[in-house]
């Protein structure tokens, strides 16, 4: 049985004065006076959530179609990451393009601004805004979403019971604060693993979950390997003229090994049965 008693929200805001963190200090755009970002999110999971409609967001290298990216996507982008021209707790804008003239600038941001041009939202609340280093936010443990999607995802593996895997998939996408369309019945088995797979990265993103579901699937080697640097925010430049792409020369590697921790030299020598994993050499 799942629960009955559950909350779509935001996490609660009970540690204020108690058991605060910095989370708005440490996470929140340098323009509101803290520390800047230490995480940046890459167009990777922005170009992740779907158009409105339920279709699949194709980028384009046409300035005209653009120009309005953000605009008319599922809900839960505009909940968890802050895009250039998103309005910030203090009223201001957010813009982090290269000619702008706020702290938030990719270029003349430094260090502090973040390297992608994107900042997370999802834990920034105005309630902190003038006590960054004293939130009272929760931070996220385990969602019902979580739960919904994790039940969905046991019944697609096992191959059994697809209908109320796609049900509760779309109690997730159906959720009031998305209203995302519902998914139509009679999806494949391979249909419903992409569909579970897709919700679990918008829904959860920056919860922490991502790494562990890609070791999961076994897709790390793929989706965190990158031989060229990392895209932040695509932009189309001040004149109109072109689409433009924020990188960092950060560079990811995941190997095989990496599915499995090594196997610690001295327990090895107190249980000679053990051996080590593969890949892990001395």
């Amino acid at each position: 049985m799942l629960p009955a008693l559950v909350t779509w929200n935001r996490p609660a805001r009970t540690l204020l004065d108690v058991a605060s963190n910095s989370v708005f200090n440490t996470f929140g755009p340098l323009s509101l006076g803290g520390n800047g970002t230490s995480m940046a999110p890459t167009l990777v999971l922005v170009d992740e959530y779907e158009k409105s409609d339920g279709t699949k967001f194709i980028p384009s290298a046409d300035p005209a179609l653009m120009k309005d990216q953000y605009l008319n996507r599922d809900p839960r982008l505009s909940y968890t990451v802050f895009v250039p021209g998103d309005v910030l707790p203090n009223g201001s804008v957010y813009d982090s393009h290269p000619w702008s003239s706020s702290r938030d600038n990719i270029i003349a941001g430094g260090y502090q601004a973040s390297k992608t041009g994107l900042v997370p939202k999802k834990y920034i609340n105005p309630e902190d805004l003038n006590a960054r280093s004293n939130c009272g936010i929760n931070l996220v443990i385990i969602r019902f979403a979580e739960i919904l999607l994790t039940a969905a995802e046991a019944r697609i593996e096992l191959n059994s019971d697809l209908s109320t895997a796609l049900s509760y998939i779309n109690k997730v996408r159906q959720r009031p604060d998305v209203m995302m369309p519902v998914l139509p019945d009679g999806l494949s088995q391979s249909q419903l693993r992409e569909a579970v797979r897709h919700e679990r990265m918008v829904e959860l993103a920056l919860e922490g979950n991502r790494f562990f579901d890609v070791r999961r699937w076994k897709t790390a080697e793929q989706v965190c390997n990158n031989t060229t640097p990392l895209r932040g925010m695509r932009y189309v430049t001040q004149d109109g003229s072109k689409v433009e792409y924020v990188t960092s020369e950060y560079y990811k590697k995941f190997r095989q090994r990496n599915y499995l921790w090594p196997i610690p030299y001295n327990e090895r020598q107190l249980n000679p049965n053990l051996t080590q994993n593969p890949g892990w050499s001395e």
